[in-house]
């Protein structure tokens, strides 16, 4: 009897150590609480590919480890949340591995990838969204210059507006392409950016540019899907720049124009109205 009862106290022994390994191997749904917080890079030479300014990569990590998209109060230069829908997800983080999982079009994409924090900064290895190295920052912390930057517009009678938290300045003036005159507004970030580009090929100050063929065009990315729209030698528009000033590198005016969706010959155009447009934006080289 006794010889049976430290066979049985040995096999629960067994069964006991064995659970615990398994659970150290796996680390699935725990998470460090090191990486609370919001993650902040400016990469030197960083540009927009909407607006052509600076990018200011950012996120934020919640005591739940969920991920959010972060960026900065155009009008403070303060780092904050982004109003928009998560396409980042935490799967675990625990001794130094960290599992993502992101949304890439067409698809999705997931990783195992190494991590470390060293007091206020994390280091994330491999190729991956968050791959690179980080400094924390507290919520409200100021990380860029305020920005004065107005625009508004009506598309298709519905009010649009650039969004006042984004990773860039969200619409501004720059040189693109060879243009002297060439102005971007983002209204929407992440996978699903809605965008607007105006172009002056002959800009020579202020006044009033009526639009050729491909001179503006409004951009909308869905998933893999890319919709554009045009104006052409039908459907066009004007500009008016009322100030354009060298010195304090703004520009500011007003547009109205109809673009144009290129479809085969058995369809009729599907056309894009955007009017009242009003804007008071800088200028970047």
């Amino acid at each position: 009897m006794k010889r049976l009862i430290a066979c049985c106290c040995a096999a629960l022994l067994l069964v006991s150590a064995c659970g615990e390994d398994e659970s150290s191997s796996a680390p699935s749904g725990e998470f460090d609480s090191n990486l609370v917080g919001f993650w902040y890079r400016l990469d030197e030479g960083a540009r927009s590919s909407w607006t052509g300014t600076l990018y200011h990569n950012a996120f934020y990590i919640s005591p739940d480890a969920t991920y959010h998209d972060a960026g900065v109060e155009t009008g403070t230069g303060k780092i904050a949340l982004l109003q928009q829908s998560l396409w980042l997800r935490i799967q675990f983080a625990h001794n130094g591995r960290i599992g993502i999982d992101w949304f890439m079009p067409p698809g999705g994409e997931w990783d195992t990838l190494d991590y470390r924090v060293d007091w206020n900064v994390l280091t994330v290895s491999g190729s991956s969204p968050i791959s690179g190295v980080w400094v924390r920052k507290q919520h409200s912390e100021k990380v860029t210059d305020a920005l004065d930057v107005r625009f508004t517009l009506l598309i298709d009678g519905v009010q649009t507006s650039i969004p006042g938290i984004a990773p860039d300045a969200g619409a501004a003036m720059h040189q693109f392409d060879g243009y002297p005159f060439c102005m971007r507004a983002t209204f929407a970030y992440g996978y699903r950016p809605r965008a607007l580009s105006i172009t002056v090929p002959k800009f020579n100050g202020p006044g009033t540019y009526t639009f050729g063929p491909n001179e503006a065009w409004y951009t909308i990315l869905d998933h893999d899907l890319i919709t554009d729209y045009h104006t052409d030698s039908l459907y066009t528009g004007s500009i008016t720049i009322d100030t354009y000033d060298a010195q304090t590198m703004r520009c500011s005016g007003s547009f109205d124009i109809t673009m144009r969706r290129y479809r085969d010959r058995n369809n009729p155009p599907e056309l894009r109205r955007f009017t009242d447009g009003r804007f008071s934006v800088p200028i970047f080289p």
